[in-house]
Order: structure tokens, then C-alpha cells, then sequence
């Protein structure tokens, strides 16, 4: 071996000890209760009622969860008009979760693949619409103008 690969395999052997130090000393997290909720495709009034049955909001959508972690496994999109509702209720709950030392966290499904791949057979017309205020970042992308102009916004606002 190398003198120099010795050497940068040394630093990353340290540098790999010292973070592995580093977490010896913290307390593991270990939550009270997880939850995953998956398949919510655009239905906002699912989405509130599988988080109040999970004990993670009350009647009105606060977080009322403490320490509980909610695992949301994707399908989101499509099927359902309230699909930007749904990415906001989540994006709200995920700081409400963390102040309480809870968490939320939203993995993506097939259909946020398919929609970063601008496979948008699934979209309703409201899903169209939930996206029409998505401005696409400069310069303009051809690929984007390529596409139909109902389709625009909503392939601006759900890049890769």
C-alpha cells in the first residue's frame, strides 16, 4: 500500500473512531410508540382521521402525540385533490412533534416516484390545481416546457 493511501486510510479510520466515540456518549433515543401511515393519496379528511386513531392529533390537528413517532410511508400524491393540504399538515406536524420530543418523518411512495419522473396518470384535476402557483426556477428547463402547460407547475413543484 501506498504511503499516501495509508495515510488517508488512517484519517478515515480516526476520523470514523472519533465519531463512533462521540456516540457512546449520548442516551439512545428510544421512542414511546411508532406509527406508520402510508397510502393517503390526496384524501386530507383519511390523512387527519388515521393521525387522530394514531393518538398523533386531537380533533382540530394539533399534536397531541409527545413522544410518539409517526413513520408517513409514502402515497401521498395522487387519487385526491387535498394532496398539498396533506404535505403542509405534515410539514406543520413535524415541528409540533419535535418540540414534544416526538417526530414525524415522510419517506417517498411509488407515486412521488412517479411524479418526479412526470408519470402523472394518477392526477386529478384538483391535483393539477394544487400545484398552479409553482413557479419553476430559472432559467426555464425545456424539459419543462416540453410538457403540456397543466402539467407544468406540478412537475416544477415535485422535482427529482
Amino acid at each position: 500500500m501506498s504511503s499516501q493511501k495509508f495515510q488517508l486510510s488512517s484519517v478515515l479510520l480516526l476520523a470514523g473512531a472519533m465519531l463512533c466515540s462521540s456516540c457512546a456518549t449520548r442516551e439512545p433515543s428510544v421512542p414511546e410508540r411508532i406509527v406508520a401511515i402510508g397510502d393517503l393519496h390526496g384524501d386530507l379528511g383519511a390523512a387527519r382521521a388515521a393521525l387522530r386513531l394514531a393518538g398523533a392529533i386531537d380533533e382540530e390537528g394539533r399534536w397531541i402525540g409527545r413522544k410518539l413517532v409517526v413513520v408517513q410511508t409514502g402515497d401521498i400524491l395522487d387519487r385526491g385533490d387535498d394532496e398539498e393540504s396533506i404535505m403542509a399538515l405534515f410539514r406543520g406536524l413535524r415541528q409540533d412533534a419535535r418540540a414534544t420530543g416526538g417526530e414525524v418523518h415522510v419517506l417517498n411512495g411509488n407515486h412521488e416516484l412517479m411524479n418526479a419522473s412526470l408519470d402523472f396518470r394518477y392526477v386529478t384535476e384538483g391535483g393539477f390545481r394544487d400545484f398552479q402557483d409553482v413557479v419553476a426556477m430559472e432559467p426555464p428547463d425545456s424539459l419543462l416546457e416540453s410538457l403540456p402547460a397543466e402539467e407544468r407547475a406540478r412537475a416544477a413543484a415535485l422535482p427529482p
